[in-house]
Parts: C-alpha cells; sequence; structure tokens
C-alpha cells in the first residue's frame, strides 16, 4: 500500500484549476477546486453553489486527496459526510459516515 504525505498549512498542494463532474443514482453534480484557494472546494448541483473546507492536503506520487467536513445537501445526501476527494489517475470522491463508507463517485470528465 502507498502511504499518502501530509501537505501542511505553509505548504501548496499543486493540484491546478478543475472543474470535475460527478454522478450519483439521483442525478449529477460538479467540484470545482483551484490551488490558489487551498482552504476550500465548490460544489454545484443543481444551481446550487456549496463551499465546503478542506481540512487536510496529502500527496502521492503527483495525486492528490482533499479532505474535508460536507455539507448536508438534501438532494445530494442525507447527513454531512468527511469528503476525501482524490485527484489524479482515478479521481474520485469517497463520503465517509462513522468509519464506513456511505458512497463513492467517480469523475465523469476523466
Amino acid at each position: 500500500m502507498d502511504k499518502w504525505f501530509r501537505v501542511y498549512e505553509d505548504e501548496i498542494a499543486l493540484f491546478g484549476q478543475k472543474e470535475i463532474q460527478f454522478s450519483f443514482p439521483e442525478g449529477r453534480y460538479s467540484i470545482v477546486v483551484d490551488e490558489t484557494n487551498q482552504d476550500m472546494i465548490s460544489v454545484e448541483y443543481d444551481g446550487n453553489k456549496e463551499h465546503w473546507s478542506i481540512e487536510l492536503k496529502e500527496k502521492k506520487d503527483g495525486y492528490f486527496r482533499l479532505s474535508g467536513l460536507s455539507n448536508e445537501i438534501p438532494e445530494l445526501m442525507i447527513d454531512h459526510y468527511w469528503f476525501e476527494l482524490s485527484i489524479g489517475c482515478e479521481t474520485a470522491t469517497t463520503y465517509w459516515g462513522d468509519r464506513v463508507i456511505y458512497r463513492i463517485d467517480s469523475a465523469q470528465n476523466e
């Protein structure tokens, strides 16, 4: 198993600027990341925009994982979940609830 390394607050995670499309059983949504803002991601669903804080940044082999607590969006998910947005070879968002995976959404445009 490859190890992820933490990107600390005084470091910049060079993940670029991306808009990533995801689908889930009830529809589609997008996540926008921008390395000029290391504190949050934007989530857009059905014309609404949410901002989720990035609490942890990690890197491995030129790939990044951004993690934090999601907001509850009833149409998208039923509760607050810990998210892990993996940016790289297999871009996906994993949503965790109480140590179990609630859902994994794979990117549609990669």
